[in-house]
């Protein structure tokens, strides 16, 4: 494995921040959040943490679109 780099995105607040309680909490609008989540899928690839701890404990990864 050449590029060795893991980066991890990690979100606390995303919300419908117009129609939320607290609407000026800083937090991440639905319409923003998924635009960051495709700008991820196209240009890496995504994995989930499962697939992280198996990667470091179990010696693979799976690299199919849809992983058990």
């Amino acid at each position: 494995m050449e590029n060795k780099k893991l980066f991890i995105a990690m979100y606390h607040y995303v919300r419908d921040l117009n129609n939320s309680r607290y609407p000026a909490i800083k937090g991440l609008d639905y319409s923003l959040f998924k635009k960051q989540i495709e700008f991820f899928e196209q240009n890496f690839h995504v994995v989930t943490m499962e697939q992280v701890l198996e990667f470091l404990f179990g010696g693979g990864i799976c690299r199919k679109k849809h992983c058990s």
